[in-house]
């Protein structure tokens, strides 16, 4: 793990603090209104530390770029198919879940992501995108 500080890795963090799960190519333009010669890639290496490190979750939706989110606790998301908003659920109830699946398994459970896909209120309002 690298822990290392650096103005880049610095300049990443504040775009996702910033950001509501932005994809790496979002991060990389909000960087960029500070600091406008930074490369795509110096950006993807510093999210791949980050990540690596656990200073921020990777999350990976089909059929659609990865996101990330500085948000580290346990909890799950909501994806919206139409405008394709994420939204943070709390794990209430899950630990159940993950008892239940090492009961009937014998897989011990280290963590989960569930995301659930539908239609947001803002959407279904005809509001949003």
């Amino acid at each position: 793990m690298n822990r290392r500080y650096s103005i880049q890795k610095q300049a990443v963090l504040d775009a996702l603090a910033r950001l509501d799960h932005p994809t790496a190519q979002e991060v990389w333009e909000e960087v960029r209104k500070q600091y406008p010669r930074i490369g795509r890639g110096t950006v993807y290496r510093n999210l791949n530390l980050l990540e690596e490190s656990g200073a921020v979750v990777r999350l990976f939706f089909p059929g659609s770029p990865d996101r990330f989110d500085v948000d580290t606790h346990p909890h799950n998301h909501a994806r919206c198919v139409r405008c394709g908003r994420i939204f943070n659920l709390e794990p209430d109830g899950m630990e159940d879940i993950d008892r239940r699946i090492e009961r009937e398994t014998g897989f011990t459970v280290e963590k989960h992501s569930i995301t659930f896909q539908g239609v947001c209120p803002e959407c279904k309002r005809g509001n949003h995108k």
